[in-house]
């Protein structure tokens, strides 16, 4: 990875087993810490457990999706995250 003030990562998870994308979410969070970071994923858990701004792609253009007043990485088992993601999956299941 080059050192460099914006990464962009597209699905940098995605083809981990569970253990193994909670260990690398942990390790790229602090590797790019102070950096912009412009995360693109299909994963609501995910979403929800790193970003700072979540941004919906819907068919008439974005919406903003208010993440857990907590920072990231968020405890992914606590209430209010797991609130979060809840809803967030169902929001994007019904714009289906």
């Amino acid at each position: 990875m080059e050192d460099r003030p914006v990464a962009l990562l597209d699905e940098p998870f995605s083809a981990l087993d569970a253990s193994t994308r909670a260990d690398m979410q942990d390790l790229s969070a602090q590797m790019l810490k102070g950096k912009t970071v412009l995360m693109v994923t299909h994963d609501p858990t995910e979403a929800v457990r790193l970003g700072h701004q979540i941004v919906v792609l819907t068919p008439e253009g974005t919406e903003l999706w208010q993440p857990p007043q907590t920072p990231p990485v968020r405890d992914q088992y606590v209430p209010e995250t797991t609130a979060c993601q809840a809803a967030l999956l169902s929001h994007l299941r019904g714009m289906r």
